[in-house]
Order: structure tokens, then sequence, then C-alpha cells
């Protein structure tokens, strides 16, 4: 509506799912646009699909997600537990995981202990109902909101994201700094493009039951070497997560 010399830039953070009216909108509002950061390379491609934005305009930007401040936990000794994180929604699917776990016990992994931090969201009661109905009391433990959860991640045997979508997955990419082993589902966007599967990580078909009980039991069976070369390809693989990568590539947009 006005002429302002101005350079807009917009920063997209999560799938963007576009119906008709909002496709539209954002067709008009693109003509202003001076650039368009997207965090996935499956953003550029729906944006590219769509045909809104001229593709000259669009650039991969990776989020700033690794802080100096979890460099302090990179050492800390792994513990028996298993860890998974975020608010207890349907799309962090932390209800499968449950059901997985039960499974999980009844084929003689009774020694399974599973953390799940975080709080709010839709799912917190059906999930503690199924604690209670299948006795996993012992074995599954929603530890609420923590502060410090880079102290988990890095004493956990391995960090479990089974979501059905994330864009791109910030405990995936803490989880490679902290150095421990990651066992995602193959979700879109972010888990899909950064693990590449038995070589940064153990991968899994997104909610299929089966696919996880295999993968987790390839996963029990290896050796301390072959799971410290996986965390050691997942390290390298996140480089571009950082502050600085993040500065440097922003800096190029901007000029």
């Amino acid at each position: 509506l006005f002429r302002f010399k101005t350079k807009f830039i917009l920063r997209i953070s999560g799938y963007p799912k576009l119906n008709f009216i909002r496709k539209n909108l954002w067709k008009i509002a693109f003509k202003k646009i001076h650039s368009v950061t997207c965090p996935t390379k499956l953003t550029i491609q729906k944006l590219n699909n769509e045909n809104i934005i001229d593709t000259n305009k669009i650039f991969l930007l990776y989020d700033p997600i690794i802080e100096l401040k979890t460099r302090k936990n990179r050492n800390l000794k792994k513990e028996n537990f298993l860890l998974s994180i975020g608010r207890l929604t349907k799309q962090k699917n932390f209800i499968f995981l449950c059901k997985c776990i039960s499974k999980l016990k009844k084929k003689g992994f009774s020694n399974l202990i599973l953390y799940i931090a975080g709080e709010g969201g839709e799912e917190q009661k059906k999930i503690n109902a199924f604690i209670d109905k299948n006795d996993l009391k012992k074995n599954i433990y929603l530890i609420g909101h923590k502060n410090n959860i880079y102290d988990y991640i890095s004493r956990a045997r391995a960090v479990i994201i089974p979501s059905l979508y994330e864009d791109p997955g910030f405990v995936l990419i803490e989880a490679a700094y902290l150095r421990t082993l990651v066992i995602s589902s193959d979700c879109i966007s972010g888990p899909r493009e950064i693990i590449k599967k038995n070589v940064n990580g153990i991968q899994f078909e997104s909610n299929n039951t089966n696919s996880f009980l295999y993968e987790y039991s390839k996963f029990d069976k290896l050796k301390l070497d072959e799971i410290n070369l996986i965390i050691k390809e997942n390290f390298f693989k996140i480089k571009d997560f950082t502050i600085f990568n993040h500065f440097k590539k922003l800096n190029k947009i901007l000029l």
C-alpha cells in the first residue's frame, strides 16, 4: 500500500498450509517482498510448486539452533534411559511411542525407561490413561518442562523423535550437537532431510509400529563403536545450524 524503500524479508517458519484465499493473498503480498527464507528444502519446493513468488527470491536458511550454552553438557556420561521431547500434541505422536514401548516390553525389553519431557497439549490425558491401563508406570515417565533439557539430552542413551512432521526439528539438531544418538521417524520435512538411515541416525517409517520395533531391535544390538560412528556422522551433519553459519548466509541475502 505504501512505497517504502525498506527491503522486506519474510522468514517462513514451519511448513505452510495454503488454501485458495491464503495463496492469493500471499501472491499479492509477495510482490513487495525482497526475499523469502525457508528452513527446509521441502518448504522451498512447496513455494515453487505453488508459483506465488519468483524462485530467485527464495533462499534456504537453516534456523540458528545450536547455542554456546549447550557446550558444557556435551560430554556427560550416558545413562540407561531413552528421551523424547515436546508438547503433548498429536504432532509429536507420543501416544504412538507409548504403544511401541508397551510392545517392546512384551517382547522382553522389560527394563526400558522412557522420559517424555514437555507439558501442555491435547494428548496429555490420553497418554496418562494409556500408561495407567498398560502397567507402564515403571517404564514411561512424563517429567514435564525442564529448564535445562540439554542435561537430559546429553545423558540419554538415545533421543527418540516419533513426530508426524517437523520443520526442521530442533530436538534432532540439539541431540546431534550433544553427541546423543537419534532415533527418528522419516516424517517431513526436517528429519527426512537431515537423517540418512543408518548413517547418521536410526530411522523408522512414520507412524509405523512394525518399522519402529524392527529398527529399535537393530539399534539395541549395536556395538558401542558402531553407535559412536553414527553419532559422529550426525555431529558433522548439523554444522549448518550454528548461529555463525546462519549469520553468514543471512548476510549474503541482505546484500
